[in-house]
């Protein structure tokens, strides 16, 4: 006990030599720690957004440090007093940070528009891309305090390079399912299983990058190729699962694939005859309640034989030590093992692409009408951070997966800390089970039987 308080003395000692140089911003007494801590949190976000992390990093820096003791002072118990102490250094830093800032914004606006684009279009989802947007932000930071000595071609160069990475981003949300479906696929030994989709799926994806780039700024002009190679990359993967490695050879897999696309076009089909049946229900009256009422007991064991059916053919998807695949009622659970985040961290392991190429197409086949992204921890360390850290995780995810074609709108992600543990925190391989992230799919067929009415009026 004696030690813990010498270190938080310390510590106090530490922060208060720092803020020596700084005089505390004015907050009332009276107001309320919580409060306080939120607005600063608020704050701190659009600093994030105005590039503070590049402009005056040292004083940013300094004002998210207190903010971070002033959450631990309130969780712990502190008082008001203490708590608000590390709020008006937290505020002062950000005070002088904006300051700075500002006074250096306008020698490179330019460059911060183009970061600003390049960060719409999630460059930090994918490592190589936000590996070299690190590079570029410490590029700038080294600059930031004289930035009225670079001249004009070093400014513009500097925006070339945000806005060409930008561009990779953009390809990477077009074409990065495409590649990763491949890669997986040559994974699955495709050269020798499915050689003609491989080589038909790279020569789409080739093309398409080469549309990609010959029209940067006419989405309408890779359109197309880009829809074909994801097509062919998605062919390729189906092929390769249908070969049940190398029992069934290309040409009758290929067939079997074929065949299961027509079948769900034909089903596509005679659901929309079934809407357009349903348009006339007023004039049938009590006959078609009874029709309506017996279409959902079937709608209903039709979305229980897909699901059993879709549960099948996701564990033959993954291997053991990627995931493990439960009906959970009627959603489907792929619980992820092999994310491997790196410690306390949330950007996506370049290993892990394969893996979430995989999910997105599990997903699609069930014609998702939701998928929720959960973000799990384990026990170690306290419950904000680690539900920090899951949601941060969880999002991570869900952003591959809603640039990767599944609509955004249908997509969720939460974080659970160590809430939900699957085994128990006090093994080592116990929290390693309890570090995890879960995807529930629920198929739109079960959500559409939910949603079916009881009654039709006449």
């Amino acid at each position: 006990m004696k030690t813990k308080l010498l270190m938080s003395a310390l510590a106090a000692l530490a922060l208060s030599a720092c803020a020596s140089g700084i005089k505390k911003a004015d907050i009332s007494s009276g107001a309320n720690p919580s409060e306080e801590i939120a607005r600063l949190d608020d704050d701190i976000a659009k600093g994030h957004e105005r590039h503070y992390d590049l402009l005056a990093v040292d004083d940013f820096n300094q004002s998210q440090k207190y903010l971070k003791r002033a959450k631990a002072e309130l969780a712990d118990g502190s008082s008001q007093a203490d708590v608000l102490e590390e709020v008006a250094y937290s505020r002062a830093y950000l005070e002088r940070t904006q300051q700075t800032a500002d006074s250096r914004r306008p020698q490179v606006e330019g460059i911060l528009n183009a970061r600003t684009e390049a960060l719409k279009s999630n460059v930090r989802a994918y490592p190589p891309t936000q590996a070299r947007l690190k590079e570029l932000d410490d590029e700038v930071r080294s600059n930031a305090k004289d930035f009225r000595s670079m001249d004009s071609k070093e400014i513009a160069t500097l925006q070339s390079h945000y806005l060409d990475l930008q561009f990779d981003a953009i390809k990477n949300n077009e074409i990065g399912h495409a590649r990763a479906l491949i890669e997986g696929a040559k994974k699955e030994r495709a050269s020798r299983y499915a050689p003609k989709a491989l080589r038909q799926a790279e020569v789409d994806l080739a093309n398409a990058e080469n549309m990609l780039n010959a029209n940067r700024n006419n989405p309408a002009g890779y359109e197309q190729p880009v829809a074909q190679a994801t097509l062919s990359a998605e062919t390729l993967a189906a092929v390769v699962k249908a070969t049940n490695a190398g029992r069934v050879d290309e040409t009758t897999a290929t067939q079997i694939v074929m065949q299961d696309r027509r079948i769900q076009s034909l089903q596509g089909r005679v659901g929309s005859l079934q809407g357009k049946l349903g348009e006339t229900s007023r004039e049938v009256g009590q006959m078609n309640r009874t029709l309506e009422a017996r279409d959902r007991e079937l709608a209903a064991a039709a979305a229980s034989i897909n699901l059993q059916k879709s549960l099948r053919d996701a564990r033959a998807e993954f291997s053991p030590e990627e995931a493990e695949v439960f009906q959970e009622g009627d959603k489907l659970l792929i619980r992820l093992k092999a994310m491997n985040f790196s410690s306390g961290r949330a950007e996506l392991p370049p290993a892990s692409m394969a893996l979430l190429a995989k999910v997105k197409t599990v997903a699609e086949d069930l014609g998702p009408a939701q998928v929720v992204v959960e973000g799990h921890t384990d026990a170690t360390g306290g419950a904000a951070i680690n539900e920090k850290l899951s949601q941060q995780r969880a999002d991570s995810v869900a952003r591959y997966l809603a640039t990767s074609g599944i609509e955004e709108d249908k997509i969720d992600a939460k974080g659970f800390g160590f809430e939900r543990p699957i085994a128990s925190n006090k093994s080592t391989a116990g929290r390693a089970q309890n570090r995890r992230v879960d995807i529930l799919i629920t198929p739109a067929a079960a959500a559409d039987t939910e949603r079916a009415p009881a009654s039709v009026e006449e």
